[in-house]
């Protein structure tokens, strides 16, 4: 049976299965804790996030990100992660360059040749579903959760919106951050202008701020968040250090795992040696992006007061 009640922050109508009653959840529109009310009719008891109680930001951000985020690695709960990761990132590097060709002759003479781009879609299947877990270490991690979240197939069909929601997901998040220089590379092709160090810097400024866009999507579930400028820009002047140490992390992390992905897979006359310390230095990548998405839902979890939502 379920529980109905108004939102005690945003008054949005709730409903939670009555054996959650007593716990603290999230409003799935404005995402402030409350207490699910005993039952129905009684009113949800509010509930301050640690940074509203403070009075401002909550302290322990640098030691949370450069001391305990390398605890994940040391933790039990976390072994099954970690070997999904693996199990992806392995599965991505081996059939990676496993594109065919099907070559079809015909009675007259001529022959078809179809390509098979299998490494291409093995290659986005697996982008999709670990930028989707990214995500959920950034929600977790944003709500005091300090292990990694269970990955969850139930079912090819689930299985399958997850892979297209991560790819989908990125693209927006990557589309709302570089949106400035989007708009300028169109407005100088129509006007036949050619301004190339404009271009430059609008677009290492959207790769600046898509920490945020990212915490935004991950969050709010919402891309119009993510492209509204006082959601955006008010953390980061709030919050500049914070913010670039995040940022960096995260770009770092994104420029490992680019330098893996045009170095690695397995080909023919490759040593074994040279393959494992690729498949090494892969896995390694995905996970230094595990602790850069960890540092996002930090600066959430630290400096809420800042966001606007």
């Amino acid at each position: 049976m379920a529980i109905s009640f108004n939102c005690p922050w945003c008054g949005n109508l709730c409903a939670f299965h009555d054996k959650y009653a007593g716990r603290s959840a999230r409003c799935y529109k404005c995402w402030r804790l409350f207490v699910i009310p005993l039952g129905e009719g009684a009113k949800a008891e509010k509930i301050k996030e640690k940074a509203e109680i403070a009075g401002g930001p909550f302290s322990g951000f640098y030691r949370a990100v450069f001391v305990d985020s390398w605890k994940l690695f040391a933790r039990g709960k976390n072994v099954t992660g970690f070997v999904f990761i693996a199990a992806i990132v392995c599965f991505k590097f081996l059939f990676r360059h496993q594109n065919y060709n099907v070559t079809i002759n015909l009675p007259s003479g001529y022959s078809i040749t179809f390509n098979w781009p299998i490494g291409l879609i093995i290659t986005v299947i697996s982008f999709g579903f670990l930028f989707w877990y990214y995500m959920q270490i950034v929600y977790s991690t944003a709500f005091e959760t300090d292990n990694l979240p269970v990955a969850t197939i139930n079912g090819f069909r689930r299985f399958l919106q997850k892979v297209f929601g991560g790819v989908y997901t990125f693209f927006m998040a990557i589309a709302a951050a570089e949106l400035p220089c989007i708009i300028a590379a169109l407005i100088l092709k129509t006007m036949e202008v050619e301004m190339d160090w404009l271009l430059w810097i609008l677009g290492i400024a959207g790769l600046f701020i898509f920490p945020m866009v990212v915490l935004s999507i991950s969050i709010c579930k919402d891309l119009l968040m993510a492209i509204r400028p006082d959601s955006i820009f008010v953390p980061i002047v709030r919050a500049t250090k914070p913010y670039l140490v995040t940022a960096g992390i995260l770009m770092t992390a994104a420029a490992i795992q680019w330098i893996t992905f045009g170095h690695y897979g397995v080909k023919i006359g490759q040593s074994m040696c040279l393959t494992s310390w690729l498949l090494a230095a892969d896995i390694g990548a995905a996970l230094f992006m595990i602790v850069a998405m960890r540092t996002i839902g930090l600066f959430y979890r630290h400096y809420s007061c800042y966001l606007r939502w």
